[in-house]
């Protein structure tokens, strides 16, 4: 699904995908490509950073991907 778009104060954008209070995700996409996740997904609370180029050909992380599943499954 879609996720709700805002942006940060600090000038980050975020995404925002919300199933209920114990499965969710938030990623900050940063200026310099940095991508930086928080996730609940039950008493599981998985984070993570990378650096982002989709010049490179950079898609989105694996584990971002994985994370979604466990949200959306």
């Amino acid at each position: 699904p879609a996720p709700d778009a805002c942006g940060d104060r600090d000038g980050d954008f975020c995404l925002e995908w919300y199933r209920g209070p114990l499965r969710t995700v938030s990623v900050s996409i940063g200026a310099r490509g940095v991508l930086h996740w928080a996730a609940l997904i039950g008493d599981d609370d998985p984070r993570g950073t990378w650096r982002f180029s989709p010049d490179a050909g950079d898609g989105v992380p694996k584990t971002l991907v994985h994370i979604l599943k466990r949200i959306f499954a």
